[in-house]
């Protein structure tokens, strides 16, 4: 199961990566096309205020009392004003008025087309939210919109200049409620809190994937190193096996001379010691690039870079060789051990399986046995 995870886990992650991507890609689609709704439906009502717009004071033009108020500004005549502005009052358009600015630059009502019992009076000083969009309509003469913040009920102003002879003599005001904000807004918003709740699910999800595998990854790479060593060890070289092709590599094999001797005579723990002083001189010798493991009991297999020597990979051995055989082992304060190793190398250059060739290094290595021990045996083409 181990094994099948581990080869699987680029695929494992893969999916996991792509399905979160694809929920992100999900969320930030749908964000989008929440956006491009709220827009359409700011388009819809601007069009709608606009035509409303261009209606009442087309009709206020051809209404004489207009222009009656324009000059008494009398109550009387703001009524009557102010009756014709309720005909447009309704759930989309909550509030429809006109304003003045006086010469001391306040902002009055000059007709309220609300309930009368909401009902502003004519010349009644009027405290704009949003000064600026009033004096943009003034100056620009033109039509002006934006959203309105913090209004109970109201989402959007519509200003519209009314003109007279290409000056502005007052400003008709459409306040547009939220009404038909609120009813997209009761579709989208909960399926946006069902969005975001996946999202955050999914993003954990991922998280504990991610924790899970890298438990596991470490577990794996636990399993490939030697407890007593820090060396790799025989899963190693199955995994490297797998991952690439190692063929080309010079392999050799080495092994502790007499060995069972050391722990028959002083114990386990004598000879835990000297594999462990066996490795750490393997890696003096040998540089990043190269792999050294434990092939077995006492035995070790280094692979070394084609790219090197044949020469070089000889003196590499020697150096190897020599290290551990001229210094003794310290195994107590009483008790130090010379150990040696002999060591076969298969120099072929030939394209053949990397295990093939650890055979053949091996057989060289029973030759360095045979032939005294601690000394080097070396198979050429």
């Amino acid at each position: 199961m181990k094994n099948f995870l581990f080869q699987s886990r680029t695929l494992f992650f893969g999916i996991s990566l792509i399905t979160l991507l694809g929920g992100m890609g999900l969320y930030i689609n749908f964000m989008h096309l929440i956006d491009k709704n709220n827009e359409a439906i700011r388009h819809i009502e601007i069009e709608r205020a606009h035509r409303v717009s261009q209606t009442i004071v087309s009709k206020l033009h051809e209404n004489t009392f207009y222009n009656l108020l324009q000059s008494y500004k009398t109550q009387d005549i703001s009524d009557r004003i102010s009756t014709l502005l309720s005909y447009y009052c309704n759930h989309e358009f909550k509030y429809v008025y006109i304003l003045y600015k006086d010469a001391k630059g306040d902002y009055r009502y000059l007709a309220d087309g609300s309930v009368e019992s909401d009902r502003s009076n004519v010349n009644q000083k009027f405290i704009p939210t949003a000064p600026l969009l009033l004096q943009k309509a003034l100056d620009e003469k033109e039509d002006v919109y934006d959203l309105v913040s913090n209004a109970d009920g109201l989402w959007l102003t519509y200003l519209s200049p009314i003109m007279n002879k290409g000056v502005v003599e007052s400003i008709l005001v459409l306040d547009i409620s939220t009404q038909e904000y609120e009813a997209f807004s009761n579709i989208v918003i909960p399926l946006s809190r069902s969005l975001n709740l996946f999202l955050v699910v999914l993003c954990g999800l991922f998280l504990v994937i991610i924790i899970q595998g890298g438990m596991f990854y470490k577990q794996v790479k636990r399993s490939m190193v030697d407890s007593l060593t820090k060396l790799h060890n025989r899963h190693y070289l199955n995994y490297l096996l797998s991952q690439r092709n190692i063929d080309t590599m010079i392999p050799l094999v080495i092994d502790i001379d007499h060995f069972k001797n050391v722990n028959d005579t002083y114990g386990h723990i004598a000879g835990d010691k000297v594999i462990s002083y066996v490795a750490r001189q393997m890696m003096f010798a040998t540089r990043i690039g190269d792999h050294i493991i434990r092939f077995g009991g006492e035995e070790f297999l280094i692979l070394l870079s084609d790219s090197k020597s044949d020469n070089d990979i000889i003196q590499i051995a020697e150096r190897i060789r020599e290290s551990i055989g001229n210094k003794p082992v310290r195994i107590d304060d009483t008790l130090n051990l010379t150990v040696t190793i002999s060591i076969g190398i298969n120099l072929s250059r030939k394209n053949i399986p990397l295990m093939e060739s650890i055979k053949k290094a091996d057989e060289m290595l029973y030759e360095a046995k045979e032939n005294g021990r601690n000394r080097i045996e070396v198979f050429k083409d």
